[in-house]
């Protein structure tokens, strides 16, 4: 169930009485009145969702709607997606090292006070093995590191906001376009879906990259340190705004949700969406609507939090050396501990191993790419079955590069010029803090 959703055979749109082999002649539907027991033709724009309750007509033939479903539309979508994924785990790769390399070629000792190792094991063992051996490949290189980490780290921040206002605009406009739909132009369910699998994808790729905003010297929450060189409205606005977004987009992504739980959901990709929505929940589209539902709920919640400076700071001074162990090292239920003991310390050793697992930079580089792949799946899946309804011509529509699907690709240019103007300005300071002359603006790597 989770790799693919299923069109039910029972759902198919039952055969009327009499129905001939061509059922859409001249823009005209078949219908058969039960009644009379006689059949009729009404114009595909004369189908409503009275016509959808009785099942008395066949649905209208499914157009073509390049601005949601083009190639072009597609084509972009995947690009930035693919883009946020790559520069996140690049960011990760040469900004998480428990400290800068030296210029010598040496790294911090452990258990630095300027640079303290992380207390998460699984990071711990991917920042020695993994992230470290690959800033010293660059490093022998003669790349500069600290310009461009945080060259990645301003690409990452552009393509994550690019991601949620994005999703959001695309979820604004299909709710309007499903809720306006009238006779001539009705939104229909294959539409609808794809612009949901969008807004997904935009979800996934934008709260993934939210690993590296989380950790942003100007948001992150570290013991002792307030950035008393900001003006504190300064910080918060912009982080306000986007977690006022990020609700936003949630609550709109759980509504297009459970939009989708019409029982034969998967089998009726040609008819209008607006008309299922009376219809009961069923299937596997409802339990679809309860999975979408934890996840999103799990999802955003936790990731706000983390972008919460006052949460994260109550979880690391106060709440972590409770719920874990002082000393960070791993809690073994003993005899000697009593039963009450015991039990405190399995749960501390269930909860240990779960913090370590959620908590770790590896595993949520996994989940990313685990959603990124199974996004490209669903839209891929749910396009071939809607193109499969299609005539030829309207086929040819959705996979021609017109005017509006260009248009999105050629915006494509802005994130590169966004990395140039960054490299340039990140250049130029940094020169700048070896003569003495200034800080780098903020940089994880320098301060002067």
């Amino acid at each position: 169930m989770f790799l693919s959703r299923t069109q039910t055979p029972e759902c198919n749109w039952p055969i009327l009485p009499n129905q001939p082999a061509h059922t859409h002649v001249n823009g005209t539907l078949y219908c058969w009145n039960r009644d009379l027991d006689t059949s009729y033709w009404i114009h595909e724009h004369a189908f409503s969702c009275l016509n959808f309750d009785s099942q008395n007509c066949v649905c209208p033939r499914l157009k073509a709607d390049p601005e949601v479903a083009g190639i072009g539309v597609i084509l972009a979508f995947f690009i930035t997606a693919f883009l946020t994924v790559i520069s996140t785990i690049f960011t990760l790769l040469i900004t998480r090292t428990d400290g800068p390399l030296s210029p010598d070629g040496t790294w911090p000792p452990p258990f630095s006070p300027a640079h303290p190792p992380t207390l998460n094991k699984i990071n711990h063992v991917s920042r020695q093995y993994i992230a470290r051996p690959f800033i010293v490949f660059l490093h022998s290189h003669g790349v500069n590191i600290p310009v461009i980490a945080a060259c990645a780290t301003d690409l990452v921040i552009s393509l994550s906001d690019t991601q949620l206002v994005t999703g959001l605009a695309v979820l604004v406009g299909a709710l309007a376009s499903l809720y306006r739909s009238d006779h001539d132009e009705p939104m229909s369910v294959y539409h609808f879906t794809i612009a949901s699998d969008l807004a997904w994808f935009s979800s996934t790729t934008h709260l993934s990259s939210l690993l590296v905003l989380r950790y942003h010297p100007r948001i992150s929450a570290k013991k002792g340190h307030r950035p008393t060189h900001i003006r504190p409205w300064t910080v918060r606005l912009p982080l306000t705004i986007r977690l006022v977004l990020m609700a936003v987009f949630a609550a709109l992504l759980l509504w297009a949700t459970t939009l989708g739980g019409y029982e034969c959901w998967y089998s009726i990709m040609a008819c209008p969406a607006k008309c299922t929505l009376t219809h009961p929940w069923g299937g596997e589209p409802e339990t679809w609507v309860a999975v979408n539902t934890v996840l999103i709920v799990y999802g955003y919640s936790t990731h706000m939090l983390e972008l919460s400076v006052t949460a994260r700071k109550y979880w690391l001074d106060h709440l972590r050396p409770h719920v874990l162990t002082r000393d960070n090292k791993f809690p073994v239920p003993r005899l000697k501990q009593g039963l009450v003991g015991m039990m405190v310390s399995t749960a501390r050793m269930l909860l240990f191993c779960f913090w370590n697992a959620l908590g770790s930079d590896l595993c949520d580089v996994l989940e990313m790419m685990v959603w990124f792949a199974l996004g490209c799946f669903w839209i891929a899946e749910d396009r071939r079955w809607g193109q499969a309804e299609m005539e030829g011509e309207h086929r040819q529509a959705e996979n021609r590069l017109g005017y509006g699907q260009l248009i999105p690709i050629v915006l494509l240019l802005l994130p590169l010029i966004a990395v140039v103007e960054s490299y340039a300005h990140h250049s130029e300071a940094d020169k700048k803090k070896r003569f003495g002359q200034c800080s780098c603006g903020g940089c994880e790597w320098h301060g002067c």
